[in-house]
């Protein structure tokens, strides 16, 4: 970018503000420059925030000129699971016995195309439109720049789909491992692989 007046840095999913915190204590060149803006959905995690960044709820309305940073976010957001019965059908969550989640298949008019026509019975593959939505709504946003995202990922649905299920739909608690994704709702985090070969088209 050469030597802009202004450099944006957008962190999502910006927690207390530990990394803006740790970058402006790195001094970086172009510091002066900075316009640093925390995308943090928690307000209580806001109001940690440090006085020298730009603290909001939600992704800035406007152009991005600089690089916009986002850890281990995809993985997060909102996923469709899709279960092979015969043929793919759709994963969906109701109330079973004694009001636990349990989960329901149904038929959808339309498969996802990156899912392998046939698989195993039983076999699983999430389908990720939250995170595609996202990286196409913040390319659309970026003048120029670069969009950094580091997360857990994998090449190929269809290979995921070959693979053992609890090896990338994970939950988490007290920084180990936890129940089944509907044990316990609320109390763990629910996390997903990224699937890279649903993301290509993101980019305008």
């Amino acid at each position: 970018l050469g030597c802009p007046h202004t450099f944006d840095v957008v962190e999502v999913g910006a927690g207390p503000g530990t990394l803006a915190r740790g970058v402006f204590d790195a001094k970086p060149e172009c510091l002066a420059a900075m316009k640093y803006t925390a995308v943090e959905i928690s307000a209580s995690q806001r109001e940690l925030h440090p006085d020298f960044v730009e603290s909001v709820e939600v992704f800035p309305e406007r152009e991005i000129n600089g690089v916009v940073l986002a850890n281990e976010l995809l993985d997060n957001l909102p996923f469709r699971l899709f279960v092979f019965d015969g043929k793919w059908k759709e994963a969906f969550v109701a109330f079973g016995d004694g009001d636990k989640f349990v989960e329901v298949l149904k038929d959808v008019a339309e498969i996802p195309s990156v899912l392998p026509q046939t698989a195993s019975l039983g076999a699983r593959a999430p389908i990720q439109s939250a995170a595609r939505d996202w990286l196409t709504m913040v390319s659309a946003r970026l003048g120029r720049g670069r969009i950094l995202v580091f997360d857990y990922c994998s090449a190929s649905t269809s290979d995921i789909a070959a693979s053992p299920w609890r090896e990338w739909l994970r939950t988490y608690k007290d920084h180990g491992r936890g129940e089944h994704y509907l044990a316990n709702p609320g109390s763990q985090d629910i996390t997903v692989q990224v699937m890279l070969d649903q993301l290509q088209n993101s980019f305008p």
